[in-house]
């Protein structure tokens, strides 16, 4: 996995062609040696896409250069996971984050719904998955009204989890993305990413409003323990800075944010392993703890493998695809916002239903129905990519998000996924669709 970074950043600082056979071989090594890890689904997808690439290769415009192109991205995405993972375990040991789930968990019910939402929003960037489980482990220990109220407080966090994806760049779909419009930069789709996250949030609280009358209004909220708002303001500050200093590394070295965070957050890690290790702190013993939680990255081994078949495997379809073909479908909604939008966004939906990964799906979409082929602004389209990809990640039974909360709600994931997000889901797609539509019309 180590090598996978390393390879992979040196290929984005301009490094020699071999660097793709030593990715290759790094990431099939890696797989390898954890296989027994990868479950029997993903183990299947992955040979159903490499079979079909294989079948589709001599029918149309495939080389070298689309393995080359999807390598690269399901490196990219990989090293992102490795490095912000190392970074997330680290942060696991501040007495803040207790300070704060303790704080949270005194709250009424409307007002830690809130919190939810919000908290949603920033502390999964910081800490991953680690900060998705504190965040579902205040709802499974708050007390709740009835059944419906309980499940409000699952669903909050996993709407407002997914919606971060459409802004932060630590999560992998805009790590994607991004490496397939590389005339777009971060911080050209963080204002509308924002934009439609907060509108995320809106909208789940208006699907919810019965809930939330029903439970009445709060009680006056406890005092705030001691260091809570401190900690609070700690925490802000450093996420802030780190995205300042990644963005400013990324910048002089003209590089993707991705490879930023690849390249900083292990120090970071590190630098916080040696804050929080006591009065007995030392240098060799943060090393020593870095070192362990990287052995425990193996636990990867079913995203890399997904990464790297969705990110060949999409490539080498999308160019084997008859032009004629996608100029056809494409021809019928070029110059439509409203059509096309919503066509890009119900496609994602709909394949992941089915069980197709986003990752796959929005990779074959951006490579085939292209901006130029919609006549869609490049940052609509990346952006509808996006909603379509965290509506998906909503509503999906097979999705990582569901599959976490389902677990600590304690139902089923056809229930948690279609159940109690689908109605919020198909809500939130015919507003979203009408708003990025209105930001195509005023961006052209």
């Amino acid at each position: 996995m180590a090598a996978l970074v390393v390879l992979n950043l040196w290929h984005l600082l301009g490094g020699p062609r071999w660097l793709f056979w030593g990715i290759a071989f790094a990431a099939g090594a890696f797989v390898w040696a954890e296989r027994d890890a990868v479950p029997r689904g993903i183990r299947r997808v992955a040979l159903v896409l490499t079979a079909i690439a294989i079948v589709v290769w001599p029918l149309g415009g495939a080389g070298l250069h689309s393995l080359e192109r999807g390598l690269y991205i399901g490196a990219m995405i990989s090293s992102v996971m490795a490095c912000v993972s190392l970074l997330a375990r680290a942060a696991r040991h501040s007495p803040a984050l207790g300070t704060l789930s303790d704080h949270l968990l005194q709250q009424g019910y409307r007002r830690r719904y809130v919190l939810l939402a919000v908290a949603g929003q920033v502390l999964p960037c910081m800490l991953g998955f680690a900060g998705v489980h504190l965040l579902l482990g205040v709802a499974q220990r708050g007390a709740h009204a009835n059944e419906a109220q309980r499940l409000a407080m699952f669903t909050v966090v996993s709407r407002s989890f997914s919606s971060a994806t459409l802004w932060s760049p630590t999560f992998g779909n805009m790590v994607i993305l991004l490496a397939l419009y590389p005339q777009l930069r971060w911080g050209q789709v963080l204002p509308v990413g924002l934009a439609l996250a907060a509108s995320i949030i809106v909208l789940s609280m208006v699907v919810d409003r019965r809930l939330l009358r029903a439970a009445g209004p709060d009680a006056p909220p406890p005092p705030a323990p001691p260091g809570v708002l401190r900690a609070s303001a700690v925490f802000l500050l450093a996420m802030v800075v780190f995205f300042i200093a990644v963005m400013c590394l990324a910048g002089w070295l003209h590089l993707p944010v991705s490879a930023g965070i690849s390249m900083l957050a292990p120090l970071v890690a590190l630098g916080l392993h040696y804050r929080f290790a006591g009065a007995g702190r030392t240098p060799k013993l943060a090393a020593r703890r870095v070192l362990a939680d990287a052995r425990d990255l193996r636990i990867f081994a079913p995203e890399v493998l997904l990464f790297m078949a969705a990110g060949c495997g999409g490539t080498v379809i999308a160019d084997t695809i008859p032009r004629e073909w996608i100029g056809a479908v494409a021809g019928m909604m070029a110059g439509y916002a409203l059509p096309a939008i919503l066509a890009l966004i119900a496609s994602i939906m709909t394949l992941s239903l089915v069980g197709v990964h986003p990752v796959l799906s929005a990779v074959l979409l951006a490579s085939t129905f292209s901006p130029a082929a919609l006549n869609l602004p490049p940052l609509i389209h990346v952006c509808t990519l996006l909603t379509g990809w965290c509506l998906a990640t909503i509503v999906a039974p097979f999705s990582m998000t569901n599959m976490t909360a389902s677990r600590y709600a304690g139902i089923g994931l056809v229930e948690y996924g279609i159940r109690q997000n689908g109605r919020f889901a198909a809500v939130s797609a015919l507003v979203l669709v009408c708003v990025l539509a209105a930001m195509a019309a005023v961006v052209r």
